[in-house]
């Protein structure tokens, strides 16, 4: 895998050791917030040695927010309902 880190190009890409993917859907992500914890081989580095991006699969009108708190843990956030959420997180 190779990250192309912040800005804009990709003039200077590194290469990310031990790379991995974790995926996920919760079901009840509230405005209040749901804390996701990964285990195992699930774990990254830290906060920030990997990306997440999440997707709303109920409506097209909350938006989601997603914070990575560790590299064991994400939090999911809803706009204004109750809504079920996909994640990929990717990164080591």
């Amino acid at each position: 895998m190779i990250t192309c880190g912040n800005g804009t190009g990709c003039a200077a890409p590194t290469t990310v050791s031990n790379p991995k993917i974790v995926t996920g859907t919760h079901t009840a992500v509230t405005t209040a917030g749901v804390i996701v914890t990964f285990t195992g081989s699930a774990v990254f580095t830290s906060a920030t040695s990997y990306d997440c991006t999440a997707q709303n699969m109920t409506n097209i009108t909350n938006r989601v927010r997603l914070v990575q708190n560790s590299g064991a843990q994400i939090t999911l956030y809803s706009q204004n309902t109750t809504i079920s959420v996909n994640y990929v997180c990717v990164g080591n």
